[in-house]
Order: structure tokens, then sequence, then C-alpha cells
């Protein structure tokens, strides 16, 4: 029988200005957060975050990239197109890459990257 492999998937998630007194996964007894307590018991909870510039455009590149933003910060960059080269595909890759978002300027800046 051979065995079936699937592509790997991540959801990540990346909350700007929410402190951890706000969230149960981060120990808080008094936050109601069922969703991403579960999500963070089954995958990796990272709990320091460097910031390496002020811009958020300039945080997400680093976080998405790993390298430092005065290594990215004069080269153009393009997540779609990232995540195009990584696993092919047209610059918006179908059904590949989500943001789901409740901030205007994360929706802005995801537009231009």
């Amino acid at each position: 029988m051979q065995q079936q492999t699937h592509p790997a998937s991540a959801v990540v998630v990346v909350i700007e200005g929410l402190g951890t007194n706000l969230v149960g996964a981060y120990g808080s007894s008094t936050a109601i957060t069922p969703t991403l307590d579960q999500m963070a018991s089954q995958g990796v909870l990272l709990d320091q975050c460097f910031l390496d510039s002020q811009q958020l455009h300039e945080q997400l590149r680093s976080l998405w990239t790993a390298a430092h933003a005065l290594q990215t910060g004069a080269l153009p960059w393009n997540l779609w197109q990232a995540f195009a080269a990584r696993w092919g595909g047209g610059s918006r890759v179908s059904g590949l890459a989500r943001l789901l978002t409740d901030s205007p300027q994360v929706a802005e800046l995801a537009e231009q990257m």
C-alpha cells in the first residue's frame, strides 16, 4: 500500500498589540480565549518577539523572511510572490495562503507585499 502524502500546512497567528494577560494560553486565569488556547495547545507557542523596526511592514517582513530589517530594507519584497516562488503557481497562489485580519492597516500592507 502506497502512503499518501499531503502538502505541509501551517496556520500563523500574529496579533499586534494584544497583551499576554488577555490570552488563556499564556496563563491568564480571566481570559476567555478557547479557540486560541486550543490552537496553542496543538502547536508552537512563541512567547518572545524582538522587533527590529518601528515600522509595521518591516516587522511583518522580518517575521515572514527571518531576515533583519536592515538586511531587507532596500530590497523589494512581495509576500505573495514569495509563496509562489516556494510552492509554484501565479503571483496569488489560489487556496494556498489566506490573510484574515480585522486591521485595515495590515490588509493594506498585505496588498503591498
